[in-house]
């Protein structure tokens, strides 16, 4: 172990405040870092050819000889400007306006560096040891002075205990209401099968009419085709005795038939009675085919409802047995109610009485008090 306090101690070192790196010196200036800052890079469009004005040209080459110079772009005197030495020499900046373009092509770019500062790894810290303080002390501890196994083992034996009848009431609960739900699921099911056979008996009815009248309309369409044939029958009957009967009484019949001699009664009965016969006959039998189809509707909606009513008295029972069960609900919260507010009124009371009795006892013992006072205020009027 480490004796005394730990101190750690490095080298001074210089505080850099400069948050880039320092640039590089040429040997003539600033080293260029952007290229567009060299002056040997011509900027503009190189395809198209920078042709001078032949006054321009003309110009510039008069003017080179006798100046005995080349022409300094960079010079900071503008156009009109003197010498400082001779007065009477002019120095005119070259005319540049037509040689320059403008670069519209791209947008402008700005060129910007950046770099971080040269870190060092930080060194590990060192551990960190307590100076230590005291003395260590030791103590005899027996086995049942921390721990008692009965009294640490009471309560998780209540609570296994008291899960155990808990889990088996519940389990007894869920046995109870699986049964209610059995016995309501077969009451359910002889309802259901009740109203079934109810339904199959109705259609049954229904069925048996639908043939019965179904068996009466082709027992009247055989009717109708055997009066027909009967009537046939006579006819050819007729026909066979009036052919061989008589020539005269054939011609005469024959003449009858064809019109020229007539009975003006069955002529009438004929033209006049058996229509109107027919025709209410059809009526008849229309009228018996609306009669049979109002039955039918007339059963269907008896039917409907009795259902209708039957469905409407289960409903009405339904709302009868919540309103019991709601006037019952009342009940029982108005017999809790009256009763909370008996057990109120009585502690209610019961405080007042104890109130009269403490009261009563604090003006007994004033009025003893006062008795006394006035005993001795007499005994000393009798001793004086």
């Amino acid at each position: 172990m480490t004796e005394g306090n730990y101190s750690f101690a490095s080298q001074p070192q210089a505080v850099r405040s400069s948050k880039f790196r320092e640039p590089q010196i040429a040997a003539n200036g600033p080293m260029a870092i952007n290229i567009m800052w060299d002056k040997r890079i011509v900027r503009g469009n190189t395809y198209a050819a920078q042709v001078l004005p032949a006054a321009a040209m003309q110009s510039e080459r008069t003017r080179s000889p006798k100046s005995g110079r080349q022409p300094n772009f960079s010079s900071g005197r503008h156009r009109g400007q003197r010498l400082g030495t001779n007065q009477s020499e002019l120095v005119e900046e070259p005319v540049v306006e037509s040689l320059l373009e403008e670069i519209t092509d791209r947008p402008i770019e700005i060129d910007t560096i950046s770099t971080d500062k040269v870190r060092h790894d930080r060194p590990p810290s060192p551990i960190f040891v307590p100076q230590p303080r005291g003395v260590d002390m030791e103590t005899q501890v027996e086995d049942s002075d921390l721990f008692d196994f009965d009294v640490e083992v009471e309560p998780i034996v209540q609570t296994i205990v008291g899960s155990t009848l808990e889990k088996s009431l519940a389990e007894v609960i869920e046995e109870i209401d699986l049964e209610e739900e059995f016995e309501a699921r077969e009451v359910f099911e002889l309802v259901r099968i009740s109203e079934r056979l109810e339904c199959e008996r109705v259609e049954q009815n229904d069925v048996r009419k639908r043939a019965e009248r179904v068996r009466r309309q082709v027992q009247h369409v055989k009717h109708e085709a055997d009066a027909k044939e009967s009537v046939k029958n006579s006819s050819a009957s007729t026909f066979a005795h009036s052919y061989v009967g008589d020539v005269v009484s054939d011609v005469f019949e024959n003449l009858h038939s064809a019109g020229f001699f007539f009975d003006p009664l069955i002529r009438e009965i004929e033209e006049t009675f058996l229509p109107w016969l027919e025709e209410g006959v059809h009526s008849s039998i229309l009228m018996a085919h609306d009669n049979e189809r109002a039955v039918d509707i007339v059963v269907a909606n008896t039917v409907g409802l009795q259902q209708t009513r039957k469905n409407e008295a289960a409903a009405q029972y339904a709302a009868i047995l919540a309103a019991i069960q709601q006037v019952e609900d009342d009940r029982i919260r108005e017999e809790a109610r009256l009763l909370e507010e008996a057990e109120a009124a009585a502690a209610v009371a019961a405080d007042e009485a104890a109130q009269a009795a403490a009261q009563a006892e604090a003006d007994a013992a004033a009025a003893e008090g006062e008795a006394g006072a006035e005993g001795a205020v007499e005994g000393e009027g009798d001793a004086a």
